[in-house]
């Protein structure tokens, strides 16, 4: 072949376009496919510290936190995973988040006063 114009063209027809349609339908005009699956989250928190930032996505049902993923760059994985659990189940107050974040790796991460710094943004 020596030239483009030796290549030969496909014209869609209309049952082209009804199936394309179909598969729109079916898959992509989902929003599980567009945005993902949800995992139920309900609040979001992005708290910023001059060491970084530390976002929470997090659920409250009956007054506590029965779903919580931390990311951000103001903790490790591992310190991010082990204040996920710490903070799943507890009372969504301002004693409980206090006391449950008031932890030296928080500290040492944000500062004297991220535990309630945190516990405040959390609740607002």
């Amino acid at each position: 072949m020596e030239s483009l114009d030796e290549i030969e063209t496909y014209h869609l027809t209309d049952q082209d376009w009804a199936i394309i349609d179909e598969r729109l339908a079916e898959k992509y005009n989902q929003d599980n496919w567009n945005f993902g699956a949800n995992p139920g989250f309900n609040q979001y928190r992005r708290i910023t510290f001059e060491k970084g930032a530390i976002i929470f996505n997090f659920a409250v049902e009956n007054g506590q936190i029965s779903k919580m993923a931390i990311y951000g760059d103001l903790l490790s994985r591992k310190h991010a995973d082990k204040l996920q659990e710490l903070l799943t189940g507890v009372s969504y107050d301002a004693a409980s988040l206090t006391a449950t974040l008031d932890k030296r790796f928080v500290k040492h991460a944000t500062d004297a006063n991220g535990p309630e710094r945190l516990a405040e943004s959390l609740l607002s």
